[in-house]
């Protein structure tokens, strides 16, 4: 029995037990834009009795459309988008639309070469020994692989840029984070100085009124001192008069 279902896209979701088996991070997420409608049983059956013990892969669905956009929206996430499409002119052509279009950073996108109908019509899927379809299917996922081996070079590469921008940004923020610190300290101690300035600035101002204080008290003295200073302290008084003063 085909294990597929209907999507809420309309297209074939697939589940296989192998896949089950292994943490969804570690497989390969594939998905098959179909641009001829002619051939979805016939791929149908295929992904269905493709083995994928022999990869480490999930082909999670076909999406039967000619539509860019459709596409666009249904391969979000993949790694690699399979283009289903007859070996012709008009279809290679509709395949390197598709390339440019879905093409990102993040997935590869390969030809998946139908065969033609008359080639597949009354074939039976008992005899995998001559599976012209999976062959396919499989040549595909090789080339994709294959693709991803050459570029190894420059992943690994993009891998040590990595590491080494990584290593540069932590001693970055080591730094900021050193001089950060500093900083707080730096700020704690010019508040620190700045309260005690102002608290001198009002000993200061209160030891001022005392010396004006001083000052003026001295000011008061010294002006008593020069009146004093300029009387006549001593006088002269008539004996005479000071025994008729004292007794008549």
């Amino acid at each position: 029995m085909d294990n597929f279902e209907e999507n809420s896209y309309g297209f074939n979701d697939f589940e296989d037990a192998y896949s089950n088996e292994l943490n969804a991070d570690e497989l390969v997420d594939v998905r098959i834009i179909l641009t001829n409608m002619d051939y979805l049983e016939h791929l149908s059956k295929a992904v269905s009795n493709f083995d994928l013990s022999n990869f480490n892969v999930n082909i999670l669905s076909i999406i039967p459309t000619k539509d860019i956009e459709i596409a666009k929206n249904t391969i979000v996430g993949a790694d690699l988008v399979l283009i289903a499409a007859e070996n012709n002119a008009e279809s290679q052509k509709l395949y390197q639309n598709f390339k440019k279009s879905l093409k990102n950073e993040f997935n590869y996108i390969e030809y998946l070469k139908l065969p033609s109908l008359d080639e597949l019509n009354g074939y039976e899927y008992g005899d995998y020994d001559d599976n012209i379809l999976e062959d396919e299917i499989a040549n595909s996922i090789i080339r994709g692989g294959l693709y991803s081996i050459s570029n190894l070079s420059s992943i690994n590469s993009s891998k040590r840029k990595y590491h080494d921008l990584k290593n540069d940004f932590d001693e970055e923020s080591l730094r900021y984070d050193k001089i950060n610190k500093e900083n707080e300290l730096l700020v704690k101690e010019s508040k620190a100085i700045r309260e005690k300035n102002e608290k001198l600035s009002e000993e200061v101002k209160i030891l001022q009124r005392q010396l004006d204080q001083i000052k003026s008290d001295f000011s008061d003295l010294k002006s008593r001192f020069e009146g004093i200073h300029s009387k006549n302290s001593l006088e002269v008084y008539s004996l005479n008069d000071l025994w008729y003063d004292l007794f008549g």
